[in-house]
């Protein structure tokens, strides 16, 4: 409501639509991103049994690393990785687009988003695929991020 009542002067009123569409844009690229952090966590729960299951009896390795990697083989979780990515820079777009347009930072309570110290690199995710590689034996570690 806060927001709204920011732009009932006249002055005012003739930017509200603009920044109607850059809060639009950015919860869209939020909403984006945290969708698909969701399925990297639980991707990376499914790699750390995989791995422990791989301990316990490396005769059965593969039937149950594909069932437990999600469902997802090697080039899967590339995508689903440069679909992070991708995400990620689109947050950082549409936070540009919302200070311009609002002077207000993307923040969730007292914090920007993504938050200092979150994934933000290619560099960051490649031991995730990596991993995933070494699991599934599909592609050469050779192929990068």
């Amino acid at each position: 409501m806060a927001m709204v009542l920011g732009y009932t002067s006249r002055a005012a009123a003739c930017h509200f639509e603009a920044a109607l569409s850059a809060w639009e844009t950015a919860a869209a690229a939020v909403l984006q991103r945290e969708g698909i952090l969701s399925q990297l966590v639980q991707l990376k729960a499914a790699m750390q049994q995989a791995r422990q299951q791989q301990q316990q009896d490396p005769a059965e390795q593969q039937a149950t690393v594909q069932l437990l990697l999600l469902g997802l083989d090697v080039q899967q979780v590339h995508q689903l990785l440069w679909s992070f990515l991708a995400a990620t820079e689109q947050v950082q777009v549409a936070a540009g687009l919302l200070l311009e347009a609002t002077g207000q930072a993307l923040m969730v309570g007292q914090e920007p988003y993504p938050p200092a110290g979150a994934v933000r690199s290619a560099a960051q995710l490649q031991p995730i695929l990596d991993e995933a590689w070494q699991l599934l034996g599909e592609m050469p570690s050779s192929v990068r991020l």
